[in-house]
């Protein structure tokens, strides 16, 4: 998702989106990893103008529910994980990762 919102960007890699935002970590410590995921995410949020983290994806016109990726991949609301409530959930195939 960084080359949708960072497209000049030549890596899409953690360590080269967190030093285009200036934030610094130790890569591969899984809590510095975290947090500078997390402060990448907040980033993008705030590029696309989404009210959240989890709109990101409908900002950018990536997401596209499980029946239309030909995944038998049910939402939580479908399986009843959620309760009948909330978000999709298995939004992109493990290749696109």
């Amino acid at each position: 998702m960084p080359g949708r919102v960072w497209p000049q960007l030549k890596s899409k890699a953690l360590n080269a989106v967190a030093a285009h935002l200036g934030v610094s970590f130790t890569h591969h410590n899984a809590a510095e990893d975290a947090r500078a995921c997390a402060e990448v995410a907040l980033a993008a949020a705030d590029r696309v103008a989404a009210l959240e983290v989890a709109d990101i994806p409908h900002r950018l016109d990536v997401w596209r529910p499980a029946e239309t990726r030909g995944f038998g991949v049910k939402s939580g609301a479908e399986s009843g994980l959620l309760g009948g409530q909330g978000p999709p959930c298995n939004l992109y195939p493990l290749s696109s990762m």
